[in-house]
């Protein structure tokens, strides 16, 4: 039975909706914490632009999928259009269709919902898929039926970290020059006068000073950037997500998905790694650390010590949530494994989703292949 698609706005998001949303949630095994109506309608209040639309596929009336979205302004080549996407992002780190046992019949009927909405718009953006997922199959599949070419780009590598049963054996499996760098460090911390490490799940009523401590610390990270001409301005520090990351973390902690791991020297916060709990993995979210000690390299050691602290209570992995492919994630140093996250963008039928193909599709890359053979003749002759 193929499941019966429609279209909810803001003013229909309801508390029946949002409890079944919940259910599917759970009821999915790809679903991430940024799926989550506490995720999509926190972000939505704070950040939101245009128009909410949700895509909310049934059968005999019970939801068995679901897909958060919002039209919004955009730009073609510099001129204003008009874009779908998934609601949360960009602060949102993996995101997708949600169906009920990942059924592929209510996954398809979503990407026909999607697709027909895309017609309306200049162009559909669909960011942080992880690759091979049913989500990104669905989407293929729709778009094969219906002769319409989407354009598929990695955007990014998510290292995880699966946990082993024992510490002795997740150690074991490091390289042997991060053990080195581990041990190194630990001298210097311990000749320093030492470091306290505390992870823990905050209460909703310690949010406030927490993320007022943690923002702290994120501003002299970027000050010192910005200092050194680099470019940046962070996440909790900008004034329009502040407010957002109020609300999402107390949300969160209320739920008991906030886990929040800090290096002091005394009452000064030398590194936090904010992160979240879900589906039995540590999300690894935001983190900083105070300039002043960075000789003792306390992110990298913060981070090990989450590490053997998921492993001692029986977490299933360690996962960098995000991945640069300019810059990787701090956890490749832990593990060669990653997820791919991908981005398919898909141009309407008008003239700027034509532009935009030729853009995407065909400008770009050959400037990249241009740019690639000089390179390439540059170090040839370097190296003669």
């Amino acid at each position: 039975m193929t499941p019966t698609v429609d279209w909810v706005e803001e003013s229909g998001v309801d508390p029946g909706l949002l409890a079944a949303w919940t259910e599917l949630v759970e009821a999915d095994p790809d679903a991430s914490l940024f799926m989550t109506p506490e995720w999509v309608m926190t972000w939505w209040r704070h950040l939101g632009r245009g128009r909410l639309v949700i895509a909310t596929a049934r059968e005999s009336g019970t939801l068995v999928g679901l897909a958060p979205m919002c039209e919004t302004d955009a730009t073609v080549v510099g001129l204003p259009a008009r874009a779908l996407r998934f609601a949360g992002e960009p602060e949102a780190d993996r995101l997708g269709l949600l169906a009920a046992g990942g059924d592929a019949k209510t996954l398809d009927a979503l990407v026909a919902a999607v697709l027909d909405r895309a017609g309306g718009v200049d162009f559909a953006r669909l960011d942080e898929i992880v690759a091979d997922s049913p989500t990104d199959k669905a989407l293929d599949r729709g778009l094969q039926r219906r002769g319409v070419r989407g354009l598929r780009r990695t955007c990014g590598r998510a290292p995880v970290l699966t946990l082993q049963p024992s510490l002795p054996d997740q150690e074991a499996a490091y390289p042997k020059s991060l053990r080195t760098r581990l041990r190194r460090a630990r001298k210097r911390v311990e000749a320093a006068g030492g470091l306290e490490f505390r992870r823990w799940r905050p209460q909703p009523e310690e949010v406030p000073d927490l993320l007022v401590r943690l923002r702290a610390v994120e501003t002299l990270k970027i000050a010192a950037r910005h200092a050194s001409g680099q470019r940046g301005d962070g996440v909790l520090t900008p004034t329009d997500r502040w407010a957002f990351f109020q609300e999402s973390c107390a949300l969160f902690a209320a739920k008991g998905w906030l886990d929040v791991a800090t290096l002091s020297s005394g009452a000064r916060l030398a590194a936090y790694r904010l992160g979240f709990r879900f589906h039995g993995a540590f999300l690894d979210y935001n983190l900083a650390q105070d300039p002043e000690f960075q000789r003792l390299s306390p992110g990298r050691l913060l981070l090990d010590e989450i590490i053997r602290d998921a492993q001692r209570e029986g977490l299933a992995a360690v996962d960098a949530s995000r991945g640069s492919l300019v810059a990787p994630h701090l956890l490749a140093d832990w593990t060669p494994d990653a997820r791919t996250h991908v981005r398919w963008l898909i141009p309407g039928p008008s003239w700027r989703g034509r532009g935009l193909r030729w853009v995407e599709g065909w400008l770009k890359p050959s400037a990249r292949r241009v740019r690639d053979l000089a390179h390439a003749r540059k170090q040839a002759v370097l190296a003669s």
